[in-house]
């Protein structure tokens, strides 16, 4: 197929514009490899093909310069809907045509709907911007080429691709030569001529209509269906007709290459069944090796896009083979029939005969004995090339028993597995709920529970002669449950108590980051801030199941004196040993010595401004010494024991 389609593209026909459309003296070149289409997909959907429709009609290729002062501000390019049809994108070929207020501009794509005279209509369907630069690589498509991509809209009738320049610095567009007219004359271009509309054989360039295309490439995909019908599948004579209804987009030339050059027919492959050639036609009529021959007829359709092959089939049956087939199933006196049968033609009646006197002509009856016992019942069939079949077997009844549910429990905590042990006769209806909300209504289930706990599992079968349920317990005990950390904060600034309150399984450690570098791994916390700041206390839990993490801010603003006090109160030594001395030049009211977790380990009112007191007793550690001055000031320091 590529060979066929190939086309020669020719350099550019200089041409001359009317005073709104202005030619660009420049010299375009087709480096892109034509129709290549290698890949082959074989989908209910096929794309994303780019439709090539416009660059290979052409024979030569021109610029136009486009802008919105002294020349067209816009392009539109007109493109068949068959059916539905998903627009993605588009390639176009554009550069901007000297650096004037810059070296790229943004031109808008959009995709209307197309109107009269094949023109754009309504609001835009897609709208995006590209940037076009001065590159021109000697003319080269590969180099001028511009790609934009958009939210796909899918349409049902014909629609339209337009480029804007809403700039007065031009940008030259890349066309057929509208000297040869290589349009065809099937006039699909569109011009923007000052803000309105024109079809294009109302425009003449040079003194010649313009009779071009804008090398447009839509990017599409859609639906292939194959599809056909028989005019005798009963091949009465030996000699039938197939007609083909197979997607429209498959005959339509702006998608599929093989339409394009005149040879639609290879896009339709005919495989007869027997051992036949294969035949390439749109509409074929087959001699077959004798009247009523059984064979199967199978349609492959292609579509040769531009860029990606598609490919469909379809299979039918002709011939007058039939044969009858059935089977059944039986609840106490009720019989359920179902047909199987065979034909290569439709089958058109049944007859059933019960073998109590009893028949039906449905499809598939249901039958009620009025006794036990064992029956011999026969399925005739016909089809509409006349031919019969009849087969008869024999079906056994018997008088009602209520089912009897009952289940076995098998598996590893969590992961169990019911078997259904049930007494039933005939055809069972089984629903199982297995206590969590979880339910199934297969013969036997396979469950693994979320959680721990006792569920009570419920089994309930059903069949003709009544229902009965079953129930029994399964306790889970292994479900590992991921921990969730929380806490509570209580006690008044500095001085805060942090309650554990969060949800673990087994053993579990704790580790509290208190925000001023202090850390505990207790469960609970007590803690006192010595400046004021805002800190974020963070409690981090870790079980047998995992680690979570929680955080919570606390605010401290009562700690601390003045600047001047602040500068006339000492404590030394640090650290300590015997004793520890402090000195302030403002009288102090009272004073507490505290260990980390907030315990309060020595206190003492007074009247002065100095004290030293003994710490000989004090374990090694840090402490805090509280201090409350007489003008109702206060303060915390830090300090070490040595001994």
């Amino acid at each position: 197929m590529k060979s066929i389609l190939t086309m020669a593209i020719c350099l550019v026909t200089l041409f001359s514009f009317s005073q709104t459309i202005q030619p660009l003296n420049v010299q375009i070149v087709n480096d892109l490899s034509s129709n290549d289409n290698a890949s082959v997909e074989k989908s209910a959907t096929c794309g994303i093909d780019t439709v090539e429709y416009t660059l290979n009609k052409a024979t030569g290729l021109s610029a136009l310069s486009i802008n919105n002062a002294t020349s067209a501000l816009a392009m539109s390019q007109y493109f068949n809907a068959p059916q539905a049809i998903t627009v993605s994108g588009l390639d176009f070929f554009a550069y901007k045509i000297d650096a004037t207020g810059g070296i790229t501009i943004d031109v808008t794509v959009e995709m209307f709907l197309a109107g009269a005279d094949s023109l754009p209509t309504g609001l835009p369907l897609a709208t995006s911007t590209v940037a076009v630069d001065t590159a021109f690589g000697g003319g080269t498509l590969s180099i001028l080429r511009k790609t934009t991509t958009f939210t796909p809209v899918t349409v049902t009738q014909p629609y339209v691709m337009v480029v804007t320049n809403n700039s007065p610095n031009s940008v030259g567009y890349i066309f057929s030569d509208y000297n040869v007219a290589d349009g065809a004359g099937e006039w699909l271009t569109g011009v923007n001529l000052f803000g309105t509309w024109t079809h294009s054989y109302d425009v003449n360039v040079g003194g010649a209509p313009f009779d071009a295309d804008m090398l447009s490439y839509p990017h599409v995909s859609y639906s292939l269906a194959s599809s056909f019908s028989v005019l005798d599948d009963c091949l009465l004579t030996g000699t039938t007709s197939f007609t083909n209804s197979s997607s429209p987009v498959i005959s339509d030339r702006m998608y599929n290459i093989a339409v394009f050059v005149g040879s639609e027919e290879l896009s339709y492959s005919w495989d007869y069944g027997y051992g036949s050639p294969i035949e390439n036609a749109i509409d074929p009529t087959h001699i077959f090796p004798s009247i009523g021959y059984n064979t199967n007829i199978t349609l492959t359709d292609t579509l040769y896009g531009w860029t990606s092959n598609c490919v469909a089939d379809t299979m039918i049956a002709i011939g007058d083979s039939i044969e009858s087939i059935w089977s059944s199933s039986q609840s106490s006196l009720d019989a359920v029939f179902t047909d199987l049968s065979y034909s290569r033609s439709s089958i058109t009646t049944y007859l059933w005969d019960f073998g109590d006197g009893n028949t039906s002509t449905i499809q598939n009856p249901n039958h009620t004995y009025a006794m036990a016992g064992t029956y011999t019942v026969c399925l005739t069939v016909n089809n509409s090339c006349n031919g019969v079949s009849t087969t008869c077997n024999s079906v056994t009844v018997a008088s009602c028993s209520n089912p009897i549910a009952n289940f076995t429990i098998s598996g590893i905590d969590p992961d169990f597995v019911f078997t259904n042990t049930s007494t039933t006769v005939g055809t069972t209806t089984y629903a199982w709920d297995m206590g969590d909300l979880a339910t199934y209504t297969t013969s036997d289930a396979t469950h693994s529970y979320a959680s721990n706990g006792v569920f009570t599992v419920t089994l309930m079968v059903t069949d003709s002669c009544g229902t009965h349920t079953a129930t029994q317990d399964v306790t889970v005990t292994s479900v590992c449950v991921d921990p969730v950390a929380s806490f509570t904060v209580s006690g008044t600034e500095p001085n805060f108590v942090f309650t554990n309150t969060s949800a673990t399984t087994g053993m579990v450690s704790y580790a509290w980051d208190m925000g001023d570098l202090t850390t505990y791994t207790t469960e609970d916390v007590s803690h006192l801030y010595t400046s004021n700041d805002t800190y974020t206390v963070t409690l981090i839990v870790t079980d047998s199941c995992g680690t979570h993490t929680i955080s919570e801010d606390v605010v401290v603003s009562v700690v601390g004196i003045n600047d001047i006090e602040l500068n006339s109160l000492r404590i030394f030594p640090v650290p300590a040993s015997q004793e520890l001395t402090i000195e302030s030049t403002f009288d102090i009211s009272n004073l507490q010595i505290r260990d980390v977790t907030g315990r309060i380990v020595f206190t003492s009112e007074l009247n002065g401004s100095n004290t030293t007191l003994s710490i000989a007793d004090f374990a090694n550690g840090e402490y805090f010494v509280h201090i409350d001055l007489v003008n109702g000031e206060q303060t915390i320091k830090r300090f070490s024991i040595v001994h």
